[in-house]
């Protein structure tokens, strides 16, 4: 599982948060059926290896970029740019066609030509689902513990790229309210 579950922050991790809205709305702005993904993190050259800045850096600046579904409109892009203020502050934001899917055992996600990320649920010796309560993030106190098949990103307009698989592919299933 991620580190950041148990930790107080990121420390070297590339993370592809996507969002998708079953049913929502914000500010009286229906963004039902719309996803978004807020990409953090970097390569690291010396590595060849995906990371943002670490805990201990000397800088809290992060590279990254918001995708937006490419079918919102005006008022709903920034409705969901609202929803991301503390993912997205500050980072490019792209409109482009997302496809997120349910899968028998998790969730996949594809931006053509730019992202494409499947993740797994991890299952205990009994074959249950692992929970993990209280982690603290806004997006849900209970994660569902995963791995991600695939997890990879090029995006070379802005110099991001990663592969990735077998790396925490968590989620959670929440209600924002407001």
């Amino acid at each position: 599982a991620c580190p950041c579950m148990f930790e107080n922050g990121p420390d070297n991790c590339a993370l592809a948060a996507v969002y998708h809205l079953d049913k929502a709305a914000v500010g009286g702005v229906d963004v039902s059926g719309l996803s978004m993904i807020s990409i953090d993190g970097a390569v690291d050259a010396h590595k060849g290896a995906a990371c943002c800045p670490s805990k201990n850096a000397k800088t809290n600046s992060q590279v990254g970029v918001v995708y937006l579904d490419a079918r919102a409109t005006p008022a709903q892009r920034s409705a969901l740019l609202a929803l991301l203020q503390a993912h997205g502050a500050g980072r490019p934001v792209k409109s482009v066609p997302i496809r997120f899917a349910k899968t028998a055992r998790g969730y996949k996600t594809t931006v053509p030509g730019l992202f494409e990320g499947e993740t797994e649920g991890v299952k205990s010796r009994n074959g249950s689902a692992i929970l993990v309560d209280g982690v603290g993030f806004v997006e849900g106190p209970r994660w569902t513990v995963g791995r991600s098949l695939i997890n990879d990103l090029h995006d070379p307009a802005l110099g991001l790229k990663w592969h990735l698989p077998d790396t925490n592919g968590s989620w959670s299933l929440f209600h924002w309210a407001s």
